[in-house]
């Protein structure tokens, strides 16, 4: 025979809310680390975002600096020139932050260590152009652009940033399913330990109005 029976009706009734405590707890544990997990995935995601963005303005910046080249050699401004320096500099600091912000990756750390060695070679030409226009010789700057020197470098450039945007991509994707996952686990874990609390509670009223039944039955009994 089962000891369930025996045992007093305080004891069923400590043993039913014990067990809905510890469900609730259990509740929110499971919610707590969904939670804290779905933040880290959010921080991965805004992570990627950035290596993204900076890509996207390292890529915008060199374009600009062969544009402002172009734009001193066709107007002779040096307005230009002030435009190209800022670019050289802006280039620097993107430089440092993909740098950082891929820490993480080795793949991206060795496609970052060719984009950094191409950037300055092409920055260098660039700089040829200036410096053969200050000089007058306005026929060698135009031979250095004229010779198709300048595109590959460009070329490669923009064929490694958009490998490295690929790669940002994928982990974009596989950091938002971790997000969803980790939201659908928090979800599942409070709708199940809330139909079990709901259970048990019900349960327990149960227990509760046949122990009540029992003992008015009993009183009855005894009174007549």
């Amino acid at each position: 025979m089962s000891p369930w029976p025996t045992l007093a009706f305080e004891r069923r009734i400590q043993i039913g809310f014990g067990v809905a405590v510890a469900i609730i707890v259990a509740i929110g544990a499971a919610a707590l680390r969904s939670s804290s997990a779905t933040l880290e995935s959010a921080g991965w995601v805004a992570h990627t975002l950035d290596v993204r963005g900076a890509l996207e303005r390292a890529v915008a910046i060199a374009i600009g600096a062969e544009s402002d080249v172009r734009g001193y050699e066709i107007s002779g401004d040096s307005a230009f020139l002030g435009e190209y320096d800022a670019a050289r500099t802006d280039l620097n600091r993107l430089l440092s932050r993909l740098r950082e912000l891929t820490a993480d990756n080795p793949t991206q750390q060795r496609r970052l260590d060719s984009l950094e060695a191409l950037i300055p070679q092409r920055i260098e030409l660039l700089r040829q152009i200036l410096e053969a226009h200050r000089r007058h010789r306005i026929a060698g700057a135009a031979g250095v652009m004229s010779t198709g020197r300048v595109k590959p470098f460009m070329d490669e450039i923009r064929g490694l940033v958009a490998r490295m945007e690929d790669e940002e991509t994928r982990l974009l994707a596989a950091r938002s399913a971790t997000m969803r996952a980790r939201a659908d686990e928090t979800r599942l874990a409070v709708l199940g330990g809330t139909l079990l609390a709901l259970v048990l509670a019900l349960a327990a009223g149960v227990l509760v109005k046949r122990e009540l039944g029992r003992r008015q039955l009993a009183e009855e009994t005894l009174r007549a």
